[in-house]
């Protein structure tokens, strides 16, 4: 089961990462072509998409209610890439990690 787990935690990564480029190409974005084929959002996607990909592997291997919760680590990378930004890392938002962590310590002990 750690093929699939540490394909699951890379997919949030790249998931988070793909977040943060589209974020930063929100900045630029408009109905037209210009305003929508820029280098930040070619980057989200292609990030999201890798995501994605390595999922569905690690879905091949794994079982999904085990590894459907440990994609929910791309909120932590969110949180940290939205720190790049600028955006405020707030308590709550530290106790949301939190949350997020013991949840999946609590599924990963239990499956």
């Amino acid at each position: 089961m750690i093929f699939p787990t540490l394909l699951t935690l890379i997919s949030g990564f790249f998931n988070g990462l793909g977040f943060f480029y589209f974020k930063k190409a929100s900045k630029k974005f408009g109905l037209n072509i210009k305003g929508i084929i820029n280098l930040n959002l070619i980057k989200g996607v292609a990030s999201f998409v890798s995501g994605v990909c390595l999922y569905i592997v690690a879905l091949k291997f794994g079982n999904l209610s085990y590894l459907y919760p440990l994609a929910a680590t791309q909120y932590i990378w969110i949180i940290l890439f939205g720190k790049l930004l600028g955006e405020k890392i707030t308590r709550n938002k530290i106790i949301g990690v939190i949350l997020i962590v013991i949840g999946i310590g609590l599924i990963g002990f239990n499956g």
